[in-house]
């Protein structure tokens, strides 16, 4: 378990120092008038700074994916803080922050790169340090308390879960080419 805990404080770290916090977005950036449960996503975000949103404001399962770009990008941090402070008591909600930095395909279809374009290096490292704490978790939680560490390394992960970790590596690779 230290291992995780180390691995948390790594992806913390790398979160608060890539992500200036800066003001909320305009609520006409926000506003995703689709439905209701679009509607009621964006009222748990809409005029906060991404620090002031706690685990109980997303608390109940609200979909990332019913963000705008411009709020999922601005709120990526602190989705993925509390994710990985209050897994169990956010439920599905962490594998939904997931599944957003997910694409599935080569190519990105204009949902995806709206929100995962603009991204800087730094930015990408955090995020990779956020999925490799999941990764981790992923694989701790599958074992056996006996299991020594290489064979807990031989557990395979989630399919969306492995998918963002390729997706945002190629990013990383990508940007230092």
């Amino acid at each position: 378990m230290n291992d995780l805990n180390a691995l948390k404080e790594i992806a913390v770290e790398a979160i608060r120092r890539a992500f200036p916090v800066g003001d909320a977005p305009p609520d006409a950036l926000m506003r995703n008038d689709h439905c209701s449960e679009c509607q009621e996503t964006v009222d748990r975000f809409v005029g906060k700074r991404w620090p002031e949103i706690g685990v109980c404001d997303l608390a109940g399962n609200p979909g990332p994916s019913l963000l705008t770009a411009v709020g999922f990008r601005y709120y990526l941090p602190v989705m993925m803080l509390r994710a990985m402070e209050a897994p169990r008591e956010l439920d599905c909600f962490p594998d939904s922050v997931i599944g957003e930095l997910s694409p599935a395909g080569s190519k990105l279809n204009t949902h995806s790169g709206n929100r995962l374009n603009d991204f800087t290096a730094d930015q990408v490292h955090a995020i990779l340090a956020f999925l490799r704490f999941f990764e981790s978790s992923e694989k701790v939680a599958a074992a056996k308390d006996d299991w020594p560490k290489e064979a807990i390394a031989t557990i395979p992960i989630s399919r969306p879960l492995s998918r963002a970790l390729k997706y945002w590596q190629a990013r990383l690779l990508a940007m230092s080419t």
